[in-house]
């Protein structure tokens, strides 16, 4: 007992500094993770809006060279008109709040990239 007085500590308050710098190194960890998902985040409304760019530069190219009353070109400018709408709508949302649609906005690029890459091989 007299050892531990002269040291100016006991197994309780040692005990008390590790659980401190543990509640500590997982606050640095939670942060590290938050700021993570936030860029992920932020990235991933880019992505989406950059697929949604290139797929009106590509379909306006495409349509520009149909038949402008032929079924797949009346197809792909309903699907332009839409991806502008779309753009312009996942424009204005936050990108703390983009979550939410990255899923369907993405499942909704795939069919309207699938469709572009059918009429483009039929050329």
């Amino acid at each position: 007992m007299l050892c531990i007085v002269m040291l100016g500590r006991s197994p309780a308050m040692s005990r008390d500094l590790s659980t401190d710098k543990k509640v500590n190194d997982l606050k640095l960890v939670q942060n590290r993770l938050d700021s993570l998902r936030a860029q992920k985040a932020q990235i991933t409304q880019k992505l989406v809006l950059q697929r949604l760019e290139r797929f009106q530069n590509v379909a306006l190219q495409v349509v520009s060279s149909l038949p402008a009353a032929g079924a797949s070109a009346v197809q792909l400018n309903g699907y332009l008109h839409d991806a502008q709408k779309l753009h312009a709508a996942l424009s204005e949302i936050e990108t703390s709040d983009f979550w939410q649609v990255t899923e369907s906005s993405t499942k909704v690029l795939a069919d309207w990239d699938a469709a572009l890459e059918k009429v483009y091989s039929e050329l």
